[in-house]
C-alpha cells in the first residue's frame, strides 16, 4: 500500500537516516557528520521532512528547509529543497513527482515567494525550476597565492574565534541568516578547518571544506586586504594544491583581492529557482527593479505585467520617479512566459535580480 505524502515523526529519525544512506549509497552516519547543521538529531525539523511510504517502508523523501535571505537590506524566508531521494527498491513509480508537487503546495501555504534547490537541471525543469543567478568560482593555487606571510589562528572551539567569524559573515550584504548554533555546526563539521588572520588591516577568515586529495572548497570573508596573505599561509600550511572559493559575481574590494590571488576563475549559474508567488517575489526585489529595468525589459516610465503561463498569476511593475511599485493587477504590456522562462527573464543573466546563498548554506 502506498501512502499519501506525510511528515516524519521524531521517533522515526533512525529510519529516515538509514533510508537516506541507502538511497544515496553513503556510509552510516554520513549526513550527521557531513551536514550537522541540517541533520544532527536535535536540528531536524520533522514538520519539513515529507515522505511517502510503501509497504510500511519509507519509499521517497523531500525536505523543505526554510532559508532566511538577506539582500539589499531586506530579509525574507524562502524554501530550500534538499535530500530529494527515492529508495532504489521503489524508483520509477512517481513518488518524487508526487512529493515535489506536494511540497510546492506546502511552501505556498507557508508564504514562501520562491524556492531553490541544487541538482540536475533537466530533472527539475519539469517542476518549474530553472538554473540562474551567477557566482564566481576562484581557483587559488600555491603558485598564484601571494607569498606574503600572515599570522593565522586555527579554530579549536574558542567562542571568541566563533564570534569573529559571525561578525565578519553577518556584515555580508547578500547572505543567508545563520544562528550562532548554525555557525558552530558549520565550523565543527567533520571535514571543516577554519582560520582567521588578524592584523592592522582588519580580520579575515577562511573555512575549508569538501576536501578531496589536495583540493578543497572554501568560504572567505572579512577585510579584503587580509585575504591574500591568509590564503597564502593556509594553502601552504594545509599542503593543498588548490582552494576553490565561490562568491557572488560582484565588483568590490574582496572580489578584486580574489582575482589578484587566483590562477583562474569562471562564472556559473549556481542555483535552480521556482517562483511560487510572482507578486511576492517582485516585491522583495523591488529595490532592484528600477536600476535593472533595461535588463528586465521594464520601461523607465510606465507599467509592464509579468504573467506565468502555467498558473495564470500576474504581477505588474510600475516605474515612476525612480521607484518601483508592484501590484497583482494586470496593466500595460503583458509578458507571458512559462515558469522556467520567467526565472530566466528575472534571474537568468548577469545584471538581473540577485541574491546569494553561500555553498555552506546549500541544502
Amino acid at each position: 500500500m502506498i501512502s499519501a505524502p506525510t511528515t516524519v515523526k521524531e521517533d522515526e529519525y533512525e529510519d529516515l537516516m538509514s533510508f537516506l544512506e541507502e538511497s544515496y549509497r553513503h556510509p552510516k552516519g554520513f549526513f550527521q557528520h557531513r551536514y550537522p547543521a541540517r541533520w544532527a538529531r536535535e536540528r531536524v525539523d520533522y514538520e519539513s521532512c515529507f515522505i511517502i511510504r510503501e509497504g510500511g517502508r519509507i519509499a521517497s523523501h523531500v525536505r523543505v528547509n526554510p532559508l532566511r535571505l538577506v539582500s539589499g537590506g531586506r530579509e525574507i524566508t524562502v524554501g530550500g529543497i534538499g535530500a530529494v531521494a527515492t529508495h532504489p527498491d521503489f524508483r520509477g513509480r512517481g513518488h518524487m513527482r508526487m512529493l515535489m508537487t506536494h511540497t510546492s503546495h506546502v511552501m505556498r501555504s507557508r508564504g514562501y515567494p520562491f524556492a531553490v534547490l541544487w541538482g540536475n537541471r533537466q530533472r527539475y525543469l519539469h517542476f518549474g525550476y530553472e538554473r540562474c543567478c551567477c557566482e564566481t568560482a576562484y581557483s587559488v593555487t600555491p603558485r598564484s597565492a601571494d607569498n606574503t606571510d600572515s599570522m593565522v589562528t586555527r579554530y579549536n572551539g574558542e567562542q571568541s574565534f566563533l564570534d569573529t567569524v559571525i561578525s565578519l559573515h553577518d556584515a555580508e550584504p547578500q547572505r543567508v541568516v545563520r544562528t550562532p548554533a548554525d555557525y558552530k555546526a558549520m565550523l565543527e563539521r567533520a571535514d571543516a578547518e577554519t582560520f582567521i588572520a588578524n592584523g592592522g588591516s582588519g580580520a579575515a577568515y577562511v573555512i575549508l571544506f569538501n576536501k578531496a586529495g589536495g583540493r578543497c572548497m572554501a568560504e572567505v570573508g572579512g577585510a579584503a586586504s587580509a585575504v591574500p596573505a591568509l590564503l597564502s599561509r593556509v594553502i601552504r600550511e594545509c599542503r593543498l594544491d588548490e582552494i576553490i572559493i565561490h562568491r557572488l559575481l560582484e565588483e568590490n574590494a574582496l572580489s578584486h583581492a580574489l582575482y589578484a590571488t587566483s590562477e583562474s576563475w569562471g562564472w556559473y549559474p549556481y542555483v535552480s529557482l521556482k517562483i511560487l508567488n510572482l507578486k511576492g517575489t517582485l516585491e522583495f526585489f523591488s529595490n532592484q527593479l528600477y536600476a535593472k529595468r533595461e535588463r528586465l525589459g521594464i520601461p523607465s516610465e510606465g507599467a509592464v505585467t509579468f504573467k506565468i503561463l502555467e498558473t495564470g498569476e500576474c504581477a505588474t511593475v510600475n516605474l515612476s520617479g525612480g521607484r518601483a511599485c508592484v501590484t497583482g493587477e494586470s496593466s500595460g504590456k503583458i509578458v507571458e512566459l512559462s515558469e522556467p522562462d520567467m526565472v530566466r527573464r528575472l534571474f537568468g543573466l548577469p545584471g538581473a535580480l540577485e541574491f546569494y546563498i553561500p555553498m555552506l548554506d546549500h541544502v
